[in-house]
């Protein structure tokens, strides 16, 4: 379900101009701007406000999201003199509604690189996660820098339900396009500071698949690690793949480095992609 559809609008647009604006709290501040006699409330299960509109159906609808911090308090002290609608929703389906209003921006927006995919890959790639499966076991799953979607695509058909998210916004519309990618399930973030975009299970999520990671170069290294850093953080198992073993050996060592316990191998499959792997848990 759209947006639109939550609150019963049409013509709305957001005051973010991208997924990685729900973060900052200055966007808000901007409907502080406009003039309107009346607002929408989008609330989610535990009557928290997530989503806030103003406007009428003549002039069209502005909007700002709470996904990831709370409402000012100049806003909600402006509702209070508006003629209020309050619509609620689960806060799953909220966040997916958002992801996929910035997802059709992108698609609106950028042009999709150029078609990336090897089709033998899928078939390499899924008997990869077959012969791991025993270390594959859960119910929340992320696809990390997911480029244009092999990933997701082959965890969907395994029948995980992947968030996925990269930084380069052409390979996600390719992905959009070639249908890998969902978008209610995909945006574009700067993965060093993913656990400011994500809603951290009590026990962290399940799985964090990074196909391909990397490149992992004397110029790359340090944004890797801290990339990595994010993603031990928050999943009780990741399964990387990398392209050559130094690439894997520093996942090791910083794997280690986080408290974490790591099985590094050699898969043969193919001799580009997903050449070795990283599985790695927690220790306790």
């Amino acid at each position: 379900m759209k947006l639109e559809d939550m609150i019963e609008v049409t013509h709305l647009v957001l005051v973010e101009q991208s997924y990685m604006d729900l973060a900052d709290e200055r966007c808000s501040y901007d409907l502080l701007a406009f003039s309107a006699e009346q607002a929408k409330v989008l609330v989610d299960e535990e009557e928290n406000p997530l989503y806030i509109a103003i406007g009428d159906d003549s002039s069209g609808w502005l909007g700002t999201g709470f996904l990831l911090h709370a409402p000012p308090l100049p806003l909600l002290e402006m509702l209070e003199e508006m003629e209020c609608e309050v619509f609620q929703e689960p806060r799953d389906k909220i966040k997916a509604a958002m992801c996929e209003y910035f997802s059709s921006h992108l698609l609106a927006s950028v042009t999709p690189a150029l078609e990336d995919l090897n089709e033998n890959r899928v078939q390499l790639l899924r008997d990869l996660l077959f012969e791991y499966a025993e270390h594959l076991i859960g119910s929340s799953c992320l696809d990390c820098c997911c480029g244009s979607g092999v990933g997701s695509l082959v965890l969907r058909e395994m029948g995980w339900n992947p968030l996925s998210f990269d930084n380069d916004e052409a390979l996600l519309t390719r992905g959009f396009v070639s249908k890998r990618l969902e978008p209610s399930q995909t945006f574009c973030i700067d993965a060093t500071k993913l656990c400011d975009f994500i809603d951290i299970p009590e026990r962290g999520v399940d799985l964090a698949f990074g196909f391909m990671v990397g490149e992992i170069n004397n110029f790359s290294q340090g944004v890797w690690d801290d990339i990595l850093d994010q993603i031990f953080f928050l999943s009780k198992r990741a399964f990387l793949t990398v392209g050559t073993e130094k690439e894997a050996r520093l996942i090791e060592e910083w794997a280690l480095d986080a408290g974490k316990e790591v099985l590094v191998h050699e898969n043969p499959r193919d001799i580009l992609y997903d050449r070795w792997v990283c599985v790695v848990w927690n220790s306790e």
